[in-house]
């Protein structure tokens, strides 16, 4: 069912929401993580050599993590504006075309006057099958806007489920940055920070990053189903030699 504009209204406010949230989170994450080695910095004269190996490895591991997080903002970040676009097309596709051709749908075969309806013979068999052409033609191009709308839309809410994902990865990611902050203010709570930090940052990108790759393996199935696209547009069943059917020869 195709989405009328206030649920393409809502979709298209989650989605700015999620892109505000990446990019907040983002900063935050970079932020978090190095006040977390600033405070290792701080307390590294009392740590002793191999704690500080050891802390400098599991550090690594939270960079690296943080930058996977990071390539993924960049995707999104990079594609921000084409989203928009998609929804506005989708509408478009509902309130330019789909619309005010439907409104033409029962004109084609609707006689204006009362006493055409008692017109027979030869002329008249020639106007109905004229007249069933053009309406046929007519619906036709309805159901090929909603298809192109619907279609354009999935890909649209496809690309706001990945974004609402990867905001809600960030959160979480920043979350654990703040307890490690809060832990490693004594030189004693510093190995269990780093160690919790560690563990909780690769599981949430873990995790993150396998619910990223099942939406985008769903924004590929939809965006790359080419064969209904194909079939959409090489389907002239409705339009003889792919144009509109004639009325009137001569």
């Amino acid at each position: 069912m195709t989405s009328p504009s206030g649920d393409i209204e809502q979709l298209k406010a989650q989605f700015n929401t999620a892109m505000e949230s990446i990019r907040g989170g983002v900063k935050d994450m970079v932020d978090k993580f190095n006040g977390v080695v600033s405070q290792v910095k701080k307390w590294a004269w009392m740590l002793g050599a191999a704690t500080i190996w050891w802390i400098r490895d599991k550090l690594d591991q939270v960079r690296n993590g943080i930058q996977q997080l990071i390539q993924k903002v960049r995707y999104a970040l990079d594609h921000q504006v084409p989203v928009i676009s998609l929804f506005v097309a989708s509408f478009g596709w509902l309130s330019s075309v789909m619309t005010p051709v439907s409104e033409i749908s029962s004109k084609t075969t609707t006689k204006e006057s009362v006493n055409l309806t008692t017109w027979t013979g030869a002329a008249s068999s020639a106007y109905n099958e004229r007249a069933t052409g053009q309406k046929s033609a007519v619906d036709e191009s309805v159901n090929k806007a909603k298809f192109a709308s619907d279609w354009l839309f999935g890909i649209a809410k496809s690309n706001v489920e990945f974004a609402v994902s990867l905001a809600k990865t960030l959160t979480g990611a920043v979350g654990k940055l703040v307890a490690a902050l809060a832990d490693s203010e004594t030189v004693v709570g510093i190995p269990w920070a780093i160690e919790q930090l560690s563990d909780g940052i690769a599981g949430i990108v873990t995790e993150g990053l396998n619910q990223l790759l099942g939406m985008a393996n769903r924004f590929v199935e939809v965006a790359g189903n080419i064969r209904n696209v194909v079939w959409q547009v090489g389907d002239h069943s409705k339009f003889p030699g792919g144009k509109w059917p004639e009325a009137v020869r001569g």
